[in-house]
């Protein structure tokens, strides 16, 4: 089995919004996980997978935000986070759950975590099925 490879550039904001926006017209469900409003003053760089719906940014502290799949290919996330690295990402915040492996497994360890805040929740955030988790802060 051959490995594919990927064509990721740097996006200028509304290359980046428009991928996110289909995503989530695509994933209504995945949008309280998502930052939607984005200041585009406050990140270095929009990196998307040419001719695929995926992408992340990385804000001008470092921080890895904004990381979508909404493409059928398996690993285009890991491989985004990979190439945000290499280009100067070292910290994130995610909700505890899922994420928490997915990052690790990247190489990112936990350094602090913030107990559910309503005053902070997300909008639409069903609390039925994803609970009140806590807010984890990582770092490479």
């Amino acid at each position: 089995m051959t490995q594919k490879t990927f064509d990721v550039i740097t996006v200028e904001f509304e290359g980046y919004k428009a991928k996110l926006e289909k995503f989530i017209e695509e994933n209504p469900k995945k949008e309280p996980f998502l930052t939607t409003e984005i200041n585009p003053d406050n990140v270095k760089e929009f990196i998307v997978v040419y001719g695929l719906n995926a992408g992340l940014y990385i804000k001008n502290d470092g921080e890895l935000a904004g990381l979508f799949n909404g493409s059928d290919v398996s690993g285009i996330g890991k491989e985004l986070v990979k190439k945000a690295v290499k280009r100067g990402a070292d910290h994130l915040n995610c909700f505890d759950g899922f994420l928490v492996d997915y990052y690790s497994d990247l190489g990112f360890s936990e350094i602090n975590r913030i107990e559910w805040d309503e005053d902070y929740a997300p909008d639409n955030w069903d609390y039925g099925k994803f609970g009140k988790p806590d807010v984890v802060m990582m770092e490479v």
